[in-house]
Order: structure tokens, then sequence, then C-alpha cells
């Protein structure tokens, strides 16, 4: 009974070791660093409520009061804000949080790219990836995150979030902020 009790041990420690190997065996190191965002010109399909709440402020400061808040009309989804770089890069990843409302923050979004010249919210954009969840932003510090898979390897200018939906339903507002950009190293 005993010699059953050890191999029924040794077997399920053999198993889950297997399982363990399994899930990392094909995972792909990969490095990332931040793209700063100083020296680009940052992009919104919708104007902002006012002078604190500027495009600009959106991106990489979370030192700010504020970031991009939106200025539009009931139903004027999707939104986007972007940032038209000087040099291109390959895309890995887009966080971002609250401008300080967490119901305005996006909780459907997308992570985009182009390299159209004019880079704008008419530029063909390429969608490099997704959350459809729609859970909704709980505290105003809590991040947003979208990584770009390992076989998306084209370099990009300009980078965006296109905003699909928030948690509220109903306001006309959008809002978000220290949006920060990584790319593959």
């Amino acid at each position: 009974m005993m010699k059953i009790f050890i191999l029924s041990c040794v077997l399920a420690i053999t198993i889950g070791a297997e399982e363990e190997q399994d899930f990392t065996i094909n995972q792909k190191l990969h490095r990332i660093q931040e793209v700063a965002t100083k020296e680009g010109t940052a992009g919104a399909s919708m104007p902002p409520l006012n002078a604190n709440y500027g495009v600009e402020k959106a991106f990489g400061n979370a030192d700010w009061a504020y970031g991009y808040r939106s200025n539009a009309k009931y139903g004027n989804l999707p939104a986007m804000v972007w940032y038209h770089f000087r040099t291109e890069f390959e895309p890995a990843e887009v966080t971002f949080r609250s401008m300080g409302v967490p119901g305005e923050t996006a909780n459907q979004y997308q992570l985009v790219g182009t390299n159209d010249e004019h880079c704008n919210q008419y530029s063909a954009w390429t969608i490099l990836c997704e959350n459809l969840t729609n859970i909704p932003v709980k505290t105003r510090y809590s991040s947003q995150r979208c990584e770009v898979g390992q076989f998306h390897n084209r370099r990009y200018k300009c980078v965006g979030i296109r905003i699909l939906g928030t948690s509220y339903d109903n306001t006309p507002y959008v809002g978000l902020g220290n949006i920060r950009f990584f790319k593959r190293v």
C-alpha cells in the first residue's frame, strides 16, 4: 500500500512538472524598452474639454494632475488618441490609466499603428492588439495594458489608442493619462 502511495506521489510530481514545463517551453524571451514621447506630436480625434486637458498631457507624465479629456457629443465613439514619433519602432505594448475619472477611462480599446505621412484619425490604421473585456476601471491609478503578439514585427512612426468604450455608458467624455508606449529591443 505504501509503495502505491509513493508511486502516486512521484507520478503526480512528474505530471505537475511536465505541465509547468509545457507552459514555459514555447515562450520566447523578449525585451522591451519605453519610447519617450518628447520630440513628436500628440493628436486626438476629439478636441479637449479645456486647456487643462490638452492631448499632450495624456502622454508619459504621471505627475500631471490632468491627462487628456475629450469634449465630445454623446455617443461619439470610437475616439482616437495618437502620438506621431520622429522615428519608427516596433511596438511591444501600451499602458495607460485614468486622467482622474475612472469611469471615463477606456475599458474597450485597441492599440493601433500607421505609417501614413499625415498621421490623423483618417489614416489607415493597423490593429496591433485589443482589449474588449469591458471590465470597469476601478480607481484613478489602475493601469490598463495591451501587449502586441510576437508574430507582429512591423515598425510604425505613429501609434495610438482607439477607444471603443468606457465604463460610463452615458458620458460624452473620454479621459486618458500616463500613456506609455514600449518597443521591442
